[in-house]
């Protein structure tokens, strides 16, 4: 699915429970992801979030079946408790100057799954798209 340039919002539970949904193409134009927008699409595979976004509400990802690395952009400064929980294929990876932001919530990760990695964009130079 392709989702248009000009859209700044995914509401709640969007595409949640679309088992069949297997990529996702997200506008550069995009800045909140809201709460369970793509929760338990368990054939997802392919989405790359976008260099504006800005916040990924509850449990946003929760389920999905992306498998390898995920990049959250040093845009995100807003992640809702579980976004990510039940990734267990995945490696999150998270591209920031300095430390995680405060708005993201104590328990955004789950339990700790999927695994997490910080870079520091400075340092590797990582560029996302």
């Amino acid at each position: 699915i392709i989702i248009p340039e000009g859209i700044t919002h995914i509401g709640n539970g969007a595409f949640a429970h679309c088992y069949k949904l297997e990529e996702v193409v997200l506008p550069s134009t995009l800045k909140v992801i809201n709460d369970e927008a793509f929760a338990w699409c368990r054939s997802l595979e392919q989405i790359t979030l976008p260099n504006k976004l800005e916040t990924i509400g509850v449990s946003a990802f929760n389920y999905i079946g992306f498998k390898g690395y995920f990049v959250i952009p040093q845009s995100v400064t807003k992640i809702g408790e579980n976004a990510f929980e039940h990734m267990e294929d995945s490696v999150i990876l998270c591209v920031f100057h300095t430390d995680k932001p405060a708005g993201w919530n104590k328990r955004w990760n789950g339990y700790e799954n999927p695994s997490f990695k910080m870079l520091i964009s400075k340092l590797l130079n990582l560029q996302t798209s």
